[in-house]
């Protein structure tokens, strides 16, 4: 995939081949064959990536990201997974923002935008550095998906608005696993608003000998690194979940890893 050598993301899969630990394996282990799902605030598609190579030539993937020249990136960088063997899942890049209301909201450019490509968040009013981005809700575009596997959200404190977006595809329990950032400590609005759907929350942390699940009173306590943010898994069966996590070692740091998530 291209990426930029001068920008966080960039010169995490340049140096390491990984970016965000606990969330990529976490992506391993929770996909299969023939998933249906969801990356809002894609960026330029790394987490898109594995999710297509875990889901397989049989999965689906519809990506969101508003930013025109990220989007742009990550078309590119589709076009060329379309060409690897075997073939990956299929992805719709939409360059929208999932938000609470169809029609227009704004893109808010920080200044260190161009060291950090993933920086960039939603404000209510136009700023002299913001861009207008096209707003849907997940309830309006995903209106005829039967299920959807697992949504992944990144969108830098915008979590909530997601999800209220989102609310007919949560409360009929259409999403399986929800794998989103926090910036706050459990319990927080957002996990709030998903344990009041039927979802068991936990943390995702980084051990030694593999990824670890938070949760309970000790959810705060879970170890991660702390230069990266904290992520929190929702899941409809903590049972699978439990499962999923419970081998020891790191799938997404194997040889050819790109082929056996």
């Amino acid at each position: 995939m291209i990426v930029h050598s001068c920008e966080t993301l960039g010169r995490a899969l340049i140096r390491l081949g990984v970016y965000d630990l606990a969330v990529s394996e976490a992506l391993c282990r929770l996909i299969k064959k023939g998933d249906s799902l969801i990356d809002v605030g894609a960026n330029i598609g790394y987490m898109t990536s594995i999710m297509a190579v875990a889901a397989a030539s049989s999965g689906r993937i519809v990506a969101f990201e508003p930013h025109p020249a990220l989007a742009k990136t990550m078309l590119y960088n589709v076009g060329l997974w379309n060409r690897t063997n075997p073939p990956t899942a299929s992805i719709e890049v939409r360059q929208e923002a999932a938000n609470e209301r169809d029609g227009e909201t704004y893109l808010e450019i920080p200044n260190d935008f161009t060291s950090n490509n993933g920086l960039a968040f939603l404000v209510d009013q136009p700023t002299s550095s913001s861009l207008t981005v096209r707003s849907v809700r997940l309830d309006s575009v995903l209106a005829s998906h039967q299920r959807v596997d697992l949504l992944k959200v990144d969108v830098e404190g915008a979590e909530l608005a997601v999800f209220h977006g989102a609310e007919k595809l949560l409360s009929s329990h259409s999403v399986r696993h929800i794998i989103f950032e926090e910036h706050r400590n459990f319990p927080t609005p957002v996990t709030i608003f998903l344990q009041e759907r039927g979802y068991t929350i936990y943390q995702l942390g980084v051990g030694f000998f593999g990824p670890l699940l938070g949760t309970g009173s000790d959810i705060n306590k879970t170890p991660r690194r702390a230069w990266e943010p904290r992520s929190m898994l929702a899941t409809l069966e903590p049972r699978a979940v439990s499962e999923a996590f419970a081998v020891r070692g790191w799938r997404i740091l194997r040889p050819k890893r790109s082929m056996i998530c």
